[in-house]
């Protein structure tokens, strides 16, 4: 009776100490913002094998895609710049988002073309290569 109980409460902590190990991965990488928990998650790798499907959301609220067309109209995207405000309904596809930044990454790499690669980061320059990020954080989209 004894070892049943003692295996059984070795089992408890060790299961405890896992799962204690990994809420923060959990917690952090299931809260539905885009990217946040990307650092956190080597340990589910390591548990799963696979990476996590990352997906874009169906829709975007219309706030977040004029902040990610202003973002990008900032930091020099003729496109999106070009682009009107989205108005009139509460969200639209997500492709819209998708559009401005495929558009708009296309449009930096070509500008950036010229630099070093010391100063480019997946061939546009760090500000662009930010501000491309941030307009995609803004929307909640991961994938362009």
């Amino acid at each position: 009776m004894k070892n049943k109980v003692r295996v059984g409460l070795v089992a408890t902590v060790a299961t405890g100490a896992i799962l204690t190990s990994l809420a923060p991965a959990f917690a952090v990488g299931n809260t539905g913002i885009a990217m946040t928990g990307v650092k956190a998650m080597p340990s589910l790798l390591k548990i799963a094998g696979k990476p996590p499907a990352l997906k874009n959301p169906p829709r975007v609220k219309n706030a977040a895609y004029n902040q990610a067309r202003s973002i990008l109209a900032l930091a020099g995207s003729k496109t999106a710049g070009a682009s009107h405000v989205v108005h009139g309904t509460d969200d639209s596809p997500a492709s819209y988002g998708v559009s401005i930044l495929t558009e708009a990454r296309d449009e930096f790499r070509a500008a950036d073309s010229g630099l070093p690669d010391a100063q480019k980061n997946s061939g546009m320059s760090i500000a662009h290569y930010d501000a491309i990020h941030q307009a995609a954080d803004a929307m909640g989209i991961v994938t362009w």
